[in-house]
């Protein structure tokens, strides 16, 4: 502003004072790469505002992805635990079947909690067929004629997976 103050306009003109074209020259070009300068420095900051809204977003991304690992891994923790109370509860079944007062009434509260396991997305894992060690862990093995090789013979616990991702193999007996 201060730059703008000292040239001369056409209103000094009219009024006889000198006006000095070299002079405008200079102010000019001065303004000009004031102008120059100022536009370089705003392309600059609008970039920078492009980039941070950018860095913005993927740390927003990220701590999204962070939450919903940590969610899902104390899903798996707290439902892992479920798994005993399961298998408690499958040989308390066992051990009630001579009374069948009892039996029918552990049967409701068994199949209630598996009705609980599946609303979590909570699978029993498929233990028929061929082992895989995804999904099988082999704790022993057998020969057979009988059955092919590499089949699972005998489920000693059952496995589960919660969202696909097994949260206990099926500890299984293999033949060999």
């Amino acid at each position: 502003k201060q730059e703008l103050e000292h040239i001369e306009t056409p209103n000094h003109i009219e009024k006889g004072e000198k006006f000095e074209t070299e002079e405008l020259i200079k102010k000019n070009e001065i303004l000009e790469a004031t102008i120059k300068k100022l536009e370089e420095r705003a392309k600059h900051q609008e970039q920078t505002i492009f980039y941070l809204k950018a860095d913005i977003e993927n740390i927003r991304k990220n701590t999204l992805k962070e939450i919903q690992s940590t969610v899902h891994r104390s899903n798996v923790k707290i439902l892992s635990l479920f798994l005993s109370v399961l298998d408690d509860y499958e040989r308390s079944l066992d051990y009630a079947r001579e009374n069948k007062e009892i039996f029918e009434g552990l049967s409701i509260t068994y199949n209630t909690f598996l009705k609980v396991l599946k609303d979590l997305e909570i699978e029993e894992i498929v233990t028929t067929g061929e082992f895989n060690p995804e999904l099988h862990e082999a704790i022993s093995s057998i020969s057979s004629d009988e059955q092919e090789k590499n089949s699972i013979s005998t489920v000693v616990q059952k496995g589960y997976s919660y969202k696909k991702q097994v949260i206990r193999p099926a500890k299984v007996i293999v033949v060999i």
